[in-house]
């Protein structure tokens, strides 16, 4: 009886017992937490790890750099380097470029605004219909992201001045006809309308129209170009989509050319002196130097462009005997394959 009660008890007892976990199920570990690390600091090395995982065959790193941070992970000391080498790994990027070109923190002002989509949508369809405009002459000219970025800032601009603040309803929200001044964010924004529509040049489906029209002598109408375009552009946004873990969202893929756009953001939007002390002594501002460059550019282009045509291509060689075929042959910009390539005219290196 005895044994039959002993049973009872422990049924008994167990019966509103809740099942165990699966933590409670695993055998305890003794980790860093269980010899005295605080938790934080556990957590701080693993991610530590996890980036000098990430990061091992890094060819922007060098191994110095990748070095302290493994040094980092594994001591647990908070001396000050390895304080610096996690807030710079944690809180911003470890490329410099990317340092010099995007900040790490995140202002509060309004994006999705009323002025950001009116001046976004105006510059894309413009940009759009001159890009397949010259993109049947030849040589074919080609309105880059960079123009809407540019002519996007004094529209902005004029846009906080001019416009009054109203208040609009529409799709159950309060929309300001003026949101304040023209911010960064808003920028951002129409240059990625822009970049999306025309910053790559005309879309491809424009030389099947093309090539429809001029050699089949066929046109299904605007219904079928309309389809045409936006299925053919929504198969790489949708290849873009994809790949976005792949080669946006790594720290690691850093795209230079994006950094050109943020910078000239940064440079539009930022009137602040600098610190003398970080910029190996200037002091001049970004808005302040790309208005110096942008008017020293503008009035320079037209000697190698009208005033002084032999700038554009300086074959120097070729005056001293012109009518000598050899010569222009060997050293002429245009009759030749110019040994001496010199040139005083930004457009003929960048094209």
């Amino acid at each position: 009886m005895s044994f039959l009660r002993s049973v009872k008890d422990r049924i008994s007892n167990n019966a509103f017992r809740p099942p165990l976990t699966r933590r409670e199920k695993q055998p305890e570990k003794i980790g860093l937490t269980t010899l005295g690390v605080d938790d934080s600091t556990v957590e701080t090395s693993q991610r530590l790890h996890l980036y000098h995982r990430a990061h091992r065959w890094d060819p922007n790193l060098d191994d110095d750099y990748l070095k302290d941070v493994a040094d980092a992970a594994n001591s647990y000391e908070g001396s000050p380097a390895n304080k610096h080498m996690i807030r710079r790994v944690m809180e911003n990027s470890p490329y410099p470029e990317v340092r010099a070109a995007v900040r790490n923190r995140d202002e509060d002002v309004p994006v999705d605004t009323i002025r950001a989509w009116t001046i976004g949508l105006l510059l894309t369809t413009i940009g759009a219909g001159l890009n397949s405009l010259f993109s049947l002459r030849a040589p074919s000219i080609a309105v880059s992201s960079m123009v809407a970025l540019l002519v996007a800032h004094p529209l902005g601009l004029a846009w906080a001045k001019v416009m009054p603040d109203k208040k609009i309803k529409a799709f159950g929200q309060e929309w300001h006809l003026n949101p304040g001044p023209f911010n960064l964010k808003e920028h951002a924004l129409i240059v990625i309308m822009a970049n999306a529509s025309f910053g790559t040049g005309v879309a491809y489906f424009t030389d099947t129209i093309q090539a429809q029209k001029a050699f089949y002598k066929t046109d299904f109408g605007w219904a079928f170009n309309s389809c045409l375009a936006v299925s053919t552009q929504m198969v790489g946004f949708g290849i873009a989509g994809l790949l976005r873990r792949i080669l946006v969202e790594p720290g690691s893929m850093i795209w230079p050319q994006t950094l050109v756009s943020t910078s000239f953001l940064y440079t539009l939007h930022d009137d602040t002196p600098p610190n003398p002390a970080t910029t190996n002594g200037w002091r001049i501002p970004r808005y302040r130097y790309f208005l110096y460059v942008f008017t020293g550019a503008f009035v320079w282009y037209w000697f190698p462009g009208f005033i002084a045509p032999f700038l554009s291509v300086f074959a120097f060689a070729t005056w001293i005997k012109p009518n000598n075929a050899l010569v222009n042959q060997l050293f002429g910009g245009w009759t030749g394959i110019s040994l001496i390539p010199i040139t005083f005219d930004w457009s003929q290196i960048s094209g």
